[in-house]
């Protein structure tokens, strides 16, 4: 259920989420890693998602950057429960408001912090799955510029960078579609020599929404 809360109902809703935090981009330490995104209390005026007297909201931030990341489509799960709104895989996609900032989800008890993921999203529908860069030695690598070729009927590229977690951006496809994780390049000859190895469509197994590590090298 979606609704709208009065500023003092949806105050009374996150005050009684004790493990909100109030963190800006502005109060991260030059020196700690940025993160992907950060919980937040303001929600005067937010929609809310869900029923409950627990609620969540986020700021997504530019991969390893200090900028809001306004306007932009997210993806938005967690390991361990489901998100109130979400797809049969328990992705809930949507777009970031002008200040970057999520609806509030709500829930009847609290959830673990740690679970929840929330990427930026490129594409639309509900299929979908981003990847995780890590070293052989499991170390996540941030900060790496990759390039994903969605094989789609017609094949195309999304570049982007890893975040502090070693995340891609979350691919969304109407239908199973492979992807395939290189290195960056924006050389054009080496983009459509890569898009030739795109298998054709099949039907995958469903389920939750997936994610795929890579090991690699920085």
């Amino acid at each position: 259920m979606i609704k709208k809360l009065a500023a003092v109902a949806a105050l009374a809703l996150l005050g009684a989420c004790s493990s909100a935090k109030t963190d800006t981009p502005a109060a991260q330490s030059a020196s700690q890693p940025l993160p992907p995104f950060l919980f937040v209390q303001e929600v005067a005026g937010a929609e809310i998602v869900g029923q409950g007297q627990l609620g969540y909201r986020f700021a997504l931030l530019q991969p390893n950057g200090n900028r809001l990341a306004e306007n932009t489509p997210f993806a938005l799960t967690h390991s361990s429960v489901k998100v109130p709104g979400s797809n049969a895989k328990n992705v809930y996609q949507g777009i970031t408001n002008e200040r970057g900032l999520t609806p509030v989800f709500a829930f009847a008890q609290g959830v673990p912090e740690e679970g929840w993921i929330l990427l930026p999203r490129v594409g639309e529908g509900a299929n979908g799955l981003w990847f995780t860069l890590s070293s052989p030695q499991q170390q996540l690598l941030s900060g790496v510029p990759y390039s994903i070729a969605v094989c789609a009927a017609q094949a195309y590229w999304v570049h982007g960078q890893s975040n502090s977690r070693g995340q891609t951006a979350y691919i969304a496809t109407a239908v199973e579609t492979p992807l395939r994780l290189y290195p960056y390049s924006d050389d054009a000859a080496v983009q459509q020599e890569r898009l030739k190895t795109c298998p054709p469509l099949k039907a995958e197994p469903k389920g939750k929404a997936a994610r795929k590590t890579v090991k690699g090298k920085r």
